[in-house]
């Protein structure tokens, strides 16, 4: 799967560029019961846009899917992973949780996640304004479960557009990866 995705593709549709020292792995295991894959990406944007003081704007994450021999297992993976999400929402403030229904899969999850740096961690940089941010989709279609995750640091005035970039990012390679998939029926 990871081999057939379109990686450099995927990064200059939005505008960045695939690292070579990050090439697209694959993990394939059989645990407990589930198929388990794992695709990362690592991206950078040469430029200006969303850059800190620290670092170049560089988005990177994975998108993990496991298949269960049926749905129901799959369900109740799922189910616990969103307890666990709506649980630690309660004690960490800067994480954030929401519903995504409508879309092409049964059920889901949508997981923000903003860090303010402290600039006392960086006492050589100046007037540093900055949160290490991510998001992420948590989704069950029938039989899988699909997990993205993608992170980066953003600018503090400029985290709402990080956000929907990273959401938008998310998204298309969310579904490059389930293309390259077939799902039992729930029978």
């Amino acid at each position: 799967m990871c081999e057939r995705m379109k990686m450099d593709e995927l990064a200059a549709r939005f505008n960045l560029k695939l690292r070579s020292s990050y090439d697209p792995t694959l993990k394939f295991e059989h645990r407990a019961g589930y198929d388990y894959i794992s695709c990362d990406i690592r991206t950078y944007d040469d430029g200006e846009r969303f850059r800190t003081p620290l670092k170049e704007f560089d988005p990177g994450g994975t998108v993990t899917l496991r298949r269960y021999p049926n749905h129901d297992d799959a369900k109740g993976d799922h189910d616990a992973a969103m307890s666990s999400l709506r649980a630690l929402e309660q004690s960490r403030t800067e994480l954030s949780t929401k519903a995504v229904n409508g879309g092409w899969w049964d059920e889901g999850m949508y997981v923000q996640r903003i860090d303010p740096i402290d600039p006392k961690q960086y006492p050589r940089v100046e007037n540093l304004d900055a949160a290490e941010v991510g998001v992420g989709y948590e989704l069950r279609h029938g039989n899988l479960l699909i997990r993205t995750h993608l992170d980066t640091q953003a600018p503090t005035p400029q985290i709402e557009q990080v956000l929907a970039f990273l959401r938008d990012f998310a998204d298309a390679f969310t579904k490059d990866a389930v293309t390259h998939l077939a799902r039992t029926s729930p029978d």
